[in-house]
């Protein structure tokens, strides 16, 4: 009987921590977001949500504003569906992020091409964007508490904006069963991060989660090295499928004290956070 809760407890707490990690997750379609040119063929389109529409072509079989590629995430990296080829019609294909951040495609008659992100070069910054960096640079600490019928989750995170761009993340989960157990997960994460205007941009470049404690309700060391290790997994599983994911905030109020700012969860719905402004880093407020 334990196991099975034990088992059922697992599997709500993969989806509540998709939940808690929302305001920096994005759905792994999204990724592909943008515009996109093969050198090779000679043609173009803006993808989104995974329907790419055509900005440029090269055959008379397929106009400009036409739908030519379909995709679906298979994993954080690959991607499945199919596009139209020269000829008009659509072709299986399977995609590949390659880790220089371009499109390797191969599809049906032994098609294999790659395509570029076009980039538009982000505007000098202003007086206000500098503004906002300055502000920003430092530690900001954030706590979220979540309840199920099945646990309770605590994570709170220490991120330390650096001047050279990049954040240094530590975080902490706790998890509370309904018989009192206490499960205990680190993390660090490193991220990149820019300013334009009132948005924040954070990709998570790494992360590397680590087993803490599992303790019972009175706080003595609970021996279940298995359960321990099958939650930490789920954490250190929500990191790796983010990675090289690009999140934006959209500031409302930041000052000396707190940052309160918007961004849309995993369901489209817009959240308000706040972060607040310490000098501490992650082992003051660490859960023992």
């Amino acid at each position: 009987m334990f196991q099975i809760c034990i088992n059922k407890f697992l599997k709500v707490l993969v989806i509540t921590l998709l939940w808690v990690t929302s305001a920096s997750a994005q759905t792994l379609i999204q990724r592909l977001d943008g515009d996109w040119y093969s050198t090779q063929w000679g043609y173009s389109y803006t993808l989104k949500n995974g329907v790419g529409i055509a900005t440029s072509t090269n055959s008379p079989n397929f106009q400009v504003g036409q739908n030519i590629i379909q995709l679906s995430a298979t994993s954080a990296t690959t991607f499945s569906g199919q596009q139209v080829y020269t000829d008009g019609k659509f072709y299986r294909v399977n995609v590949v992020l390659q880790a220089d951040g371009r499109l390797y495609f191969e599809g049906e008659k032994n098609a294999k091409w790659v395509m570029d992100r076009i980039v538009v070069a982000p505007q000098k910054a202003n007086n206000t964007d500098n503004d906002t960096n300055n502000l920003l640079i430092g530690k900001w600490y954030q706590k979220v508490d979540t309840r199920t019928d099945s646990f309770s989750m605590m994570a709170q995170y220490v991120q330390d904006y650096l001047p050279n761009g990049t954040i240094s993340e530590q975080a902490q989960y706790v998890t509370t069963t309904p018989d009192g157990l206490k499960i205990s997960c680190l993390a660090n994460t490193s991220w990149e991060w820019s300013v334009i205007g009132n948005k924040i941009y954070q990709k998570l470049i790494a992360s590397h989660v680590i087993q803490d404690f599992i303790r019972d309700r009175n706080g003595r060391p609970y021996d279940d090295p298995n359960l321990l290790r099958q939650v930490c997994e789920i954490v250190k599983k929500d990191k790796s499928k983010r990675q090289l994911t690009t999140s934006v905030f959209t500031i409302i109020k930041l000052d000396n004290k707190v940052n309160v700012y918007q961004y849309q969860d995993s369901k489209g719905v817009m959240k308000e956070a706040t972060d607040y402004r310490v000098t501490q880093g992650l082992s003051h407020f660490i859960v023992k």
